[in-house]
């Protein structure tokens, strides 16, 4: 652990020690439960409905600004300037789980549907990308796309029904070491082009999700000519659709993106392009963005912290501050390869301890909600409220709570409590803290490692660590993707974690359309999963997105990745 991450660190378990002896804030309520899943119903209408979605974020703290004035008309020119706090190593979005790649890369390219921004948070509603019509099949096997005409790669190349098809191929056949999050989903699946503006998409098993799957970032079109000659050439570069072009990019500095003039949505985009700074301090970020340096806020983990909006309300007249969440769920994961937490009794003591309010309170500052393995604790897929006053993290634990798990500890060899190495995340050291306070409380003794974003995915993948904290974030919101995790040989799955029956009824969640038939499933692996507990899944904080008052014509975020095409968005004159 180098120096810097050590002062911090520490000043960081004192901050936490101090908060927790204090009188927290009350957290905030739990989102509001997301719709259940429907059938999609065959349609060409290119307004299709969307599966459901998580709670939508509360409105953020008294915001100082609206959004542009309806008499505010679009300019040209410009560039939209926002930060990264770790700089990506890839910028392939068939294979990056990073956020801060996404954000970067997405207005580069685009997707056969989308979401439309104009109805985020509320609604999500589906409408037309690179895909003017889809019809999709009843069984929910499949769905043909009517693909939009005249479409032009940044290279000047056509963009036909081919590229459709060499983009799903190489998603569900990885080929040369391509690691797609989203390969599973794919198996067995086919696309036919019958003409160059047709795409057929057939799967041998019903996906209850497929217009996500479509909509999401990992599916972005690429061009057939280029990935075909160079499985790894948009690791480093793009060559897109998307309303920007790639530019430059000079790792650890910035990456640069600029308009393209032969967008096939005639008169976007409005800005010059988009730059993203490396910029990794979380004060130095804040005040650039007072200064005008950058006029957008990092997103996710990288974005503003309450206090920092505090800050920026009071400093910045008409600031705009976006509040959200995301697709993804926090867990304290615990290597099941090998000891101590290969022992369920160690890994049961852990889950009787995790308090999620003091976490929210002190990590956090109030802005969060409780989840289970699939969510909000109080969203659709969550447990009944009887089965989650059971399990102490969601239902509060107690000082009995702590005396059961040190019992568990004992029968499992620990009388005298154990000593680990907690991998902690560069970005996530509160919540790593915290959750180190808690363990200790039994007699659990954590010495912290702190790693960039880059060694943690591979740490946690390789399960080269003990316990760590940290997100899971998904491409689309469906328990079949977030129970993924739990499942053998899956891209996410970072526990060791394996349980036939857990992967028997997980067959039935992935294939089976009926909402209600599902919610059954998806309650028998979660009770399953609080038995054997892989790992515990903790709190998420409502994220913060800052807009200085001269960015105009952006919405709303969504679910983070849901509206990163900027398309619309434009400067006014300061």
């Amino acid at each position: 652990m180098s120096m810097a991450h050590t002062s911090r660190f520490l000043a960081l378990a004192m901050i936490v020690a101090l908060v927790a002896a204090s009188c927290a804030p009350a957290a905030q309520p739990a989102p509001a439960a997301p719709a259940a899943t429907a059938a999609p119903a065959a349609t060409a209408a290119p307004a299709a409905p969307a599966t459901p979605r998580p709670a939508a974020a509360t409105p953020a703290p008294a915001p100082t600004t609206a959004a542009a004035k309806p008499a505010d008309q679009p300019r040209y020119g410009g560039f939209l300037v926002g930060y990264n706090s770790t700089p990506s190593s890839n910028l392939d979005l068939a294979q990056v789980t990073q956020i801060v790649a996404q954000h970067m890369m997405v207005s580069a390219y685009n997707t056969l549907v989308r979401l439309d921004p104009q109805k985020l948070p509320n609604e999500r509603v589906f409408i037309g990308s690179l895909a003017t019509q889809w019809t999709l099949a009843p069984d929910g096997t499949g769905v043909t796309f009517r693909l939009r005409e005249g479409v032009k790669f940044h290279d000047g190349k056509p963009f036909t029904s081919a590229d459709v098809k060499a983009t799903v191929d190489r998603i569900r056949d990885a080929p040369d070491k391509i690691l797609s999050p989203i390969k599973s989903y794919f198996k067995g699946a086919v696309v036919e082009t019958p003409d160059p503006l047709t795409a057929v998409f057939k799967s041998p098993v019903p996906l209850p999700f497929t217009m996500q799957l479509f909509a999401a970032p990992f599916l972005s079109i690429v061009p057939k000519h280029v990935v075909e000659a160079d499985q790894h050439a948009l690791e480093k570069s793009a060559v897109g659709t998307g309303p920007f072009k790639f530019s430059k990019w000079d790792r650890n500095i910035a990456l640069e993106l600029v308009r393209n003039p032969d967008y096939w949505d005639k008169g976007r985009p409005y800005l010059d392009g988009t730059r993203w700074l490396d910029i990794p301090e979380a004060s130095t970020q804040v005040a650039a963005f007072r200064a005008g340096r950058v006029n957008i806020t990092g997103t996710g983990t990288r974005g503003l912290s309450k206090s920092d909006m505090d800050v920026l309300q009071r400093d910045v007249p008409g600031v705009r501050i976006i509040q959200y969440t995301f697709s993804s769920i926090r867990y304290t994961l615990m290597n099941n390869s090998a000891p101590p937490f290969d022992n369920p009794k160690v890994r049961k003591a852990v889950a009787m301890v995790l308090d999620h309010k003091e976490l929210i309170n002190s990590a956090f500052e109030g802005l969060g909600y409780d989840l289970d393995f699939v969510g909000p604790a109080a969203g659709v897929w969550g447990l009944p409220k009887e089965k989650q006053q059971q399990i102490p993290v969601l239902r509060g634990v107690t000082e009995a709570d702590r005396t059961a798990a040190r019992k568990l500890l004992a029968e499992a060899g620990y009388p005298n409590g154990l000593d680990v190495e907690f991998l902690v995340h560069d970005v996530q050291e509160g919540p790593a803290v915290v959750t180190m306070e808690q363990l200790r409380k039994i007699g659990i003794r954590s010495k912290g490692r702190v790693v960039k974003i880059d060694q943690w995915l591979s740490t946690t993948r390789d399960l080269k660590y003990d316990i760590t904290w940290g997100s899971v974030s998904f491409a689309i919101f469906d328990p079949a993707v977030a129970l993924s995790m739990h499942i053998k040989g899956t891209l996410d799955n970072r526990t060791g974690y394996t349980n036939p029956k857990v992967e028997e009824i997980y067959k039935r969640v992935l294939s089976t359309i009926d909402p209600a038939t599902r919610k059954i499933a998806v309650d028998e692996i979660q009770t399953i999963l609080w038995e054997d507990v892989p790992a515990v899944p903790s709190a998420v904080q409502y994220f913060l997105l800052g807009l200085r008052p001269e960015v105009r014509g952006y919405t709303h975020p969504g679910l983070l990745n849901d509206n990163l095409q900027f398309e619309t968005t434009w400067l006014a004159p300061q």
